[in-house]
């Protein structure tokens, strides 16, 4: 057998999974020395059964234990949550802390007291000396996680802080000594890399200047923000010149924490190589976090954002100025990611604002329809920057039943007419998605045709859908070669239903089906159907799954007990799928 050098097996196999690794094992001496420390690293002990199996296997051979690295053991040191819990004498935790000395990681959920006192005593008698991350604090037991970090500051890398002992909702929080302490001595951890602050008491990025400086190796600084309805009083940035953190790069804030001209313009400014960044901002928060920041800053905050590897991004725009934000932006950056203009949310008669979520390949626009006062509220936002979009989804809130009276009064997004008035405001458009059936078919006037929409999603509703409109959309786009259709009416799998699909002009590459199924059970249910596609050739037939057609005979469909039926005309059919 071919030796390989012990380094060169080892980077094989941390490639490898643990099964994968478990058959190394019995191969020969070197592979076995090579597999142990990276089969043993990770160790997961769901249950009692698990717990007594390694405490065995550590217990006889202790060297196998010094590879431990990180364990997981969810609520098992926790006796009021698991009833099996191996507390009862402490046998495990005591082997963990007499055997697995280069362990770096606990993740374990809520450990009660007894876990942290076993914990204590191991810091004050030196060991446990590579420990990186402790098990993820509560609030009501920030003591306890206090206390035992500062016994393990020397190798810790991952701190999670609680700015205030009160969980409550009430407006007015105080800041707690214990969280004072901490920040105060946040020096003491010379290795700390990862720093998460939990903030009941509100405040702008530029608080927690001096804290970032006094980490000096830190890559990844994360804000979670858990106060409600409450703004504080302005916050005053540093008066000094701002010292850049080149180290870090992750950042996780709160949209309220930086929505200023002043705190944005210290963010882009205070870590200039970020790899990753999340500002949160939901939909429901914008009429309490009004903006204030101004077209030029923001749209230099978009290309801040823009250029970091991986970002999600909430903000909120001024309805004014956000059409001519984000035409600059796209201007300057060549942006042409998904859109989506969404008008399923918040009332902004509250408010003044269009909420953005921006990410790398998608941006959703939240448009309430009481904001705009228009009979289309996309109209506008499209006729300007329809020449920009290259894939567009436009997002409705979808009712109970799809009856006529309830299109009518909403009168958005369910006419035939509306379909080709988007393609023309979109001359660039490749993939276009409707989430409201279109129930209201025929044409006004003629429409040019649109050579470039290669993908339509529509949605379909009804015992027997009428789509006979699709004939004329596939006409009016000559190259569109794929067709989704989500079916959100339940499934109801002791009735028959047909669903005819006539495209006679067209070769389809793809068509797929989604169904709506009636509750979690039919969630893992492999769908399936029978269809009958008529080409120019001829009739065939199939039975339509997940994976895609599989040919029967006109007798099986004509005698089939399936509940769904489709018949498809066209010229010909390259992929399907039903899911």
């Amino acid at each position: 057998m071919c030796k390989f050098p012990y380094e060169i097996l080892q980077i094989v196999f941390s490639h490898l999974s643990k099964i994968d690794l478990l058959q190394c094992q019995y191969t020969n001496k070197l592979w076995y020395e090579a597999s142990s420390p990276l089969l043993y690293a990770n160790v997961d002990l769901p249950s009692k059964r698990n717990s007594k199996l390694y405490l065995l296997t550590i217990t006889k051979s202790p060297q196998l234990a010094t590879y431990l690295k990180t364990i997981e053991a969810g609520f098992l040191f926790n006796k009021k949550r698991n009833k099996h819990a191996a507390w009862d004498d402490g046998e495990l935790m005591y082997a963990l802390l007499q055997y697995c000395t280069n362990i770096t990681e606990f993740v374990v959920e809520d450990p009660d007291h007894t876990f942290w006192t076993q914990l204590n005593c191991a810091g004050n008698q030196g060991r446990l000396k590579y420990l990186q991350r402790l098990p993820r604090p509560l609030q009501r037991k920030f003591d306890q996680y206090m206390y035992t970090a500062f016994l393990f500051k020397a190798s810790l890398t991952d701190l999670v802080l609680f700015d205030s002992k009160d969980s409550t909702n009430t407006f007015y929080k105080v800041v707690s000594e214990e969280y004072k302490e901490f920040i105060s001595r946040i020096k003491e951890f010379p290795n700390l890399q990862h720093l998460e602050i939990i903030q009941y008491c509100r405040h702008d990025l530029g608080y927690f200047d001096a804290i970032v400086d006094d980490c000096q190796k830190l890559k990844s600084f994360k804000i979670n923000t858990s106060f409600k309805d409450w703004v504080s009083d302005k916050e005053i940035l540093p008066t000094t010149i701002i010292k850049k953190h080149h180290k870090i790069q992750e950042l996780r804030c709160h949209w309220s924490s930086v929505n200023n001209d002043d705190l944005l313009k210290y963010m882009m400014e205070k870590y200039p190589n970020l790899q990753k960044i999340i500002i949160n901002l939901s939909v429901w928060e914008a009429p309490v976090y009004p903006s204030s920041v101004s077209p030029d800053v923001m749209t230099s905050f978009l290309q801040y954002v823009f250029n970091i590897s991986k970002f999600e991004v909430g903000f909120l725009l001024n309805k004014e100025d956000f059409i001519d934000i984000w035409l600059n932006f796209a201007a300057l950056t060549g942006y042409n990611g998904k859109i989506e203009i969404n008008f399923n949310f918040f009332d902004a008669s509250e408010g003044n604002g269009v909420v953005v979520n921006f990410k790398k390949n998608q941006t959703v626009f939240y448009l309430p329809p009481k904001q705009l006062n228009a009979t289309h509220h996309y109209v506008e936002f499209l006729s300007r920057v329809g020449s920009l979009i290259t894939s567009l989804y436009l997002n409705k809130r979808q009712f109970e039943s799809y009856s006529e009276s309830e299109s009518t009064q909403e009168d958005l997004l369910n006419k035939e007419e509306d379909i080709y008035q988007i393609l023309q405001l979109c001359p660039s458009l490749q993939e276009l998605r409707l989430s409201i059936p279109i129930l209201k078919h025929g044409l006004e006037k003629r429409y040019s045709y649109h050579n470039k929409l290669k993908s339509l999603s529509v949605n379909m509703y009804g015992t027997n859908p009428a789509l006979e409109y699709l004939q004329r959309v596939f006409l009016h786009a000559p190259n569109l070669k794929e067709l989704h259709i989500n079916d959100v009416e339940l499934l109801d799998f002791y009735a028959h239903r047909i669903i005819k699909i006539d495209l006679p002009n067209t070769q389809l590459d793809l068509l797929t089906l989604t169904c709506k199924h009636p509750d979690r059970f039919f969630e893992k249910y492999q769908l399936s159907c029978s269809i009958r596609l008529n080409t120019n050739s001829g009739s065939s037939f199939f039975i339509g799954t997940a994976e895609g057609l599989i040919p029967t005979k006109k007798k099986y469909f004509d005698n089939s007990s399936e509940y769904l039926y489709l018949i498809i005309t066209c010229r010909g059919l390259k992929g399907f799928s039903i899911t």
